[in-house]
């Protein structure tokens, strides 16, 4: 029986110690595989601690072949702007296309759209002020050449058989202003007046341009003893004192509907009237106190002259228009004391041809010569013309018989004078107004 006893405690014994010894090993398998997840974990970091420092080190190997990159384009950009060279390279092309690339990557790049779309605006902004500083200058500019025509020329309203002749005054002087349009004086919606406006230049030739002016041109005033020889008699020739032709504003208001008055108006000393090139008709009387046989003589070489306040103006055929106009002109010469005298004068053929109006509303023809023709070609005889140097049959601008002036040719019409006066003492028809 204690047999049997010590064999079963030596039993028990034994397995407590063999449990121990289990529970020992399992800790210590434990503690290995803990051991090896650590070491595992631990080798994991440091390969991720590698990799990672292997991606910085990478990244800053690129940044900084990058940064040598843009710096070596940057110097090869920099050196072809300081160089001059205006053509593109590819080199040049690479370091734009790098610098955008640098410029997306760290931002700075929509901050430059941002001025782009800014600089863009301003500009655009720029623009439309100049465009409205263009347009302000050229509505000023339209103010200061015209005060009734301030839109410039408007031949809407412009009687229809008017239209052709009064459009040449729009197209004749390329230089200077003239501008024709209507004007309704009494805000009823109907035109009264048919109006030209004008600076009064012409654009030909003279000697009363200031020297600078490229329309200046020397005359020798003797000239004049030969070429008005029909009533020389030992004037003074020379210029007209210190006068010179200076831009002045001349508006001619015509009647929107010309009609021959019933009592007729003498005609004033200064503006009657307007060629077509926009300058003055004056009659044939001079200032008060001279003799217009004395003014004859200080005309330049296309028949004109300035008076005091420098308004440019013809008393006779304006020669050099008509000739402008592509009428006929021929020149003459004299040879006195071994010197020769030469000037441009009308040929006497160029009575049908439009050289402006007077501010009754009725127009002025060329020099009525010896061959005028009407609209039909059908001969017109000199000897219609009446005392106020005009007659009446259709023109080349006007279909339907009109009463119209001419340059006196000769002995025909107006005093008799051999000398070409544009009209007489009166106007044949009602004035409109004349106004500087």
């Amino acid at each position: 029986m204690n047999k049997l006893f010590m064999i079963a405690f030596t039993t028990l014994l034994l397995s407590a110690c063999g449990a121990e010894e289990g529970l020992t090993q399992a800790e210590e398998d434990t503690q290995v595989s803990e051991e090896q997840a650590n070491e595992e974990s631990t080798s994991d970091e440091s390969t991720e601690e590698e990799s990672t420092t292997a991606e910085d080190d990478s990244e800053s190997e690129d940044d900084a072949s990058n940064e040598d990159d843009s710096t070596e384009q940057g110097d090869v950009s920099d050196e072809d702007d300081s160089s001059g060279n205006d053509d593109t390279t590819e080199e040049d092309d690479a370091a734009d296309n790098d610098s955008s690339n640098e410029d997306d990557a760290t931002g700075e790049d929509d901050a430059a759209e941002e001025d782009d779309a800014t600089g863009e605006d301003e500009g655009d902004v720029s623009g439309d002020d100049d465009a409205t500083a263009e347009d302000d200058a050229a509505e000023e500019e339209q103010v200061v050449d015209a005060q009734i025509c301030t839109t410039g020329s408007q031949l809407g309203d412009i009687p229809a058989n008017y239209v052709a002749a009064l459009e040449k005054y729009t197209t004749t002087n390329s230089e200077y202003t003239v501008y024709v349009c209507t004007q309704d004086t009494n805000n009823d919606g109907e035109a009264d007046y048919m109006v030209v406006e004008s600076t009064n230049q012409p654009e030909h030739e003279s000697y009363y341009f200031e020297d600078d002016n490229h329309h200046h041109e020397d005359f020798d005033f003797d000239t004049n003893k030969y070429k008005y020889d029909a009533v020389y008699d030992s004037q003074r020739t020379g210029a007209a004192g210190n006068n010179m032709i200076e831009a002045q504003t001349v508006i001619m208001k015509m009647p929107i509907t010309p009609s021959a008055a019933a009592t007729k108006t003498n005609t004033p000393y200064g503006t009657i009237g307007l060629a077509i090139n926009g300058v003055s008709f004056f009659n044939e009387n001079a200032a008060p106190g001279d003799d217009i046989t004395e003014e004859l003589f200080t005309f330049d070489q296309c028949s004109g002259h300035p008076q005091g306040s420098g308004l440019y103006h013809y008393h006779v055929d304006p020669v050099c228009l008509i000739r402008d106009l592509g009428g006929e002109v021929t020149t003459a010469t004299h040879t006195e004391g071994g010197k020769t005298y030469s000037w441009i004068e009308d040929t006497g053929t160029n009575a049908g041809l439009l050289v402006g109006f007077l501010v009754d509303g009725f127009p002025v023809y060329g020099p009525v010569g010896n061959s005028e023709t009407d609209c039909n070609a059908e001969a017109v005889s000199s000897d219609t013309i009446d005392g106020y140097n005009g007659h009446s049959h259709c023109t080349a601008e006007f279909s339907e018989a009109i009463y119209h002036y001419h340059v006196k040719t000769a002995e025909v019409g107006a005093t008799g004078e051999s000398v070409f006066w544009v009209t007489n003492t009166q106007y044949y028809g009602e004035p409109g107004v004349l106004s500087r």
